[in-house]
């Protein structure tokens, strides 16, 4: 596989970063690829595209397109991971990947990309190896120092808050879970399609737990483990559950001294698939796969995950739960044609998880139809925590919930007005989307019992921080 050209376009088409290996594609490349992108009809473009004689491979993080370019047909799978790979690794050098961190560090980026790849042929694709055959530094930026999570001080058996949000801190047993609240706030993107939710920002810390750069972190003995769950679902008009599945990944980020061994015990009930017993309290996942860096005969035998953890990012499993598990927002709703071309629609929506956690930023979305002349809206609650728009050229209902304890309901009214000439359909109406996330919560029950380090040395100054999120992937409702 030869690469010709490497791209960092912002969400304007700007070029950031542009490193040409072989000279063999034209220097327009890269606006040929945004023109593309940006003009495709049908939705997103494909990750992998044949324009003017060009192959072009892309992914977008964070609104910024990471390209190459190549004139060779080369295996998708491949080429994708390697594009991967880089991506990965100008994340763990700089900590967090946006426009300004990359503007920043141009010069460590065009550094990095020089290692990775050489006059088109990849030479090293392992943040390990090449993190000391870099020697520029990284520029904090705002990006990187607010949104890090830092500790304040305690020892390996302490707990502690952190800047950026709350964590857990653990020594050789997890203790208690405290909620994670990051100074971010989400925004919902464009749901023209209605097909997905997505987020620009979470409303707690990235899913590595960290965005501190590996450079900055060398003096430093933290060891940062997220187990990060996300619900796929669809509920009838009756609210019952007709799809469902939860595809969850445990995944850690190290800035451990001399790459020590860890061990990570996992709940001793949990088992896969048709291999667990009778009883209906074990853990039951469907399907997992592992890092090739772990000990599969010890998980087997002890439900402990161990491997020499390498520094970065780092996939430790990832698994599938299909119907399993209880949803965690029941959702009612209904429309009722009234007189004088009217409709009433009510949502109701109740999180049923214990009291002691809260969802925050909970997006409620439901598609109208596009005969409406006026939008009365009447909430159950009247406090800032609560608000909703009618949003008139994307034809939908937005209803925000800023706090959602556990244990709670609330709802929502609408007196909706139609054109004189429209008839009534209900099934122009619907279907709603949720957009959620809830920390410290997770639904597998899946646990930590403990995450050990196995140190050539001694160290008291070992930092330990585990986290569970819950998210929502689709989360839908049917009204019809």
């Amino acid at each position: 596989m030869v690469v010709s050209q490497f791209y960092i376009l912002s969400p304007r088409g700007d070029t950031i970063i542009n490193r040409d290996f072989r000279g063999d594609v034209s220097k327009g490349s890269g606006e040929m690829f945004f023109r593309n992108v940006k003009l495709h009809k049908g939705g997103d473009a494909p990750p992998l595209f044949y324009l003017n004689g060009i192959h072009f491979t892309y992914l977008k993080n964070n609104s910024l397109y990471f390209v190459f370019t190549s004139l060779f047909n080369s295996s998708p799978s491949y080429i994708l991971e390697l594009l991967y790979r880089v991506v990965k690794i100008v994340k763990d050098f700089c900590g967090h990947i946006s426009e300004e961190v990359i503007r920043a560090n141009f010069i460590l980026i065009y550094e990095i990309v020089d290692e990775i790849i050489d006059y088109g042929y990849i030479q090293n694709s392992n943040t390990e190896s090449i993190r000391h055959l870099v020697h520029n530094e990284i520029s904090a930026t705002s990006d990187v120092c607010l949104g890090g999570v830092s500790s304040v001080g305690t020892s390996s058996s302490g707990g502690s808050i952190t800047a950026g949000g709350v964590a857990t801190a653990v020594g050789n047993t997890v203790g208690n879970s405290i909620t994670s609240i990051s100074k971010s706030t989400k925004k919902l993107a464009n749901l023209s399609n209605l097909s997905t939710f997505s987020m620009k920002n979470s409303n707690t810390l990235p899913s590595n737990a960290s965005q501190k750069p590996i450079q900055l972190n060398e003096k430093k003995n933290e060891i940062f483990l997220d187990i990060v769950e996300k619900i796929n679902l669809i509920l009838n008009f009756k609210g019952e559950i007709i799809y469902s599945y939860v595809d969850g990944v445990i995944q850690v980020k190290s800035y451990l001294q001399g790459n020590p061994y860890i061990k990570i015990a996992l709940n001793e009930d949990l088992y896969i698939k048709n291999l667990h017993s009778d009883n209906t309290n074990n853990v039951i996942i469907d399907d997992c796969n592992f890092n090739h860096l772990v000990n599969l005969s010890q998980f087997e035998r002890d439900k402990i995950l161990s491997l020499y953890q390498p520094d970065g990012e780092c996939i430790l499993m990832n698994y599938r739960i299909n119907n399993n598990f209880k949803a965690p927002f029941r959702i009612y709703a209904s429309v009722t044609y009234g007189p004088n071309h009217t409709v009433e629609l009510c949502i109701r929506v109740r999180l049923d998880i214990p009291a002691q956690y809260t969802c925050t930023n909970v997006f409620v979305n439901c598609n109208l139809c596009k005969h409406i002349t006026n939008v009365h809206l009447d909430l159950s609650s009247a406090s800032d925590l609560f608000s909703a728009q009618y949003i008139a050229n994307e034809h939908r209902l937005l209803w925000t919930i800023k706090k959602f304890k556990g244990e709670s309901e609330h709802s929502i009214r609408s007196k909706i007005t139609l054109s004189p000439g429209y008839t009534f359909c209900k099934r122009d109406f619907g279907p709603i989307y949720m957009l959620f996330e809830i920390p410290m919560f997770n639904l597998s029950k899946l646990r930590i019992k403990y995450l050990r380090i196995i140190e050539n040395y001694k160290s008291s100054n070992t930092h330990r921080w585990v986290r569970y999120i819950t998210q929502s992937s689709s989360y839908v409702y049917r009204l019809h």
